[in-house]
């Protein structure tokens, strides 16, 4: 049986962090794109040697360029997770000022137990 994921709510630092891992991830996936782009190129107009090292050097690009976007993928679910439980957190406190908010109220108890037997 497998047991239960428990996920941690994250502060502001933390979810900072998780943004800057996902723009600097996000950019090292362009860039990697970009180099097995231009490394096509140079297979297609290359022969020989040139060809084949610059075929293997895109199957390794390629290996890096899927790992990347694994990467960038867990690291917007952790985000998307962390903005959820903000919203949670957000709404919790307004949902605890309301009820704090009537706490002020005076109440009468006989209204309040007037149904009990």
């Amino acid at each position: 049986m497998s047991k239960p994921i428990v996920t941690l709510a994250l502060n502001d630092l933390e979810v900072a962090e998780l943004k800057a891992h996902h723009l600097a991830c996000g950019h090292l996936v362009r860039g990697c794109q970009d180099a097995i782009f231009r490394f096509r190129d140079s297979a297609a107009d290359g022969d020989g040697e040139a060809a084949r090292l610059a075929h293997r050097t895109i199957e390794i690009l390629e290996d890096v360029l899927a790992s990347w976007c694994e990467t960038v993928s867990m690291l917007r679910s952790a985000l998307d997770h962390a903005s959820s439980q903000g919203r949670q957190r957000e709404a919790g406190h307004q949902s605890d000022a309301h009820v704090l908010g009537a706490a002020k109220t005076p109440v009468d108890a006989s209204t309040v137990f007037a149904g009990s037997p």
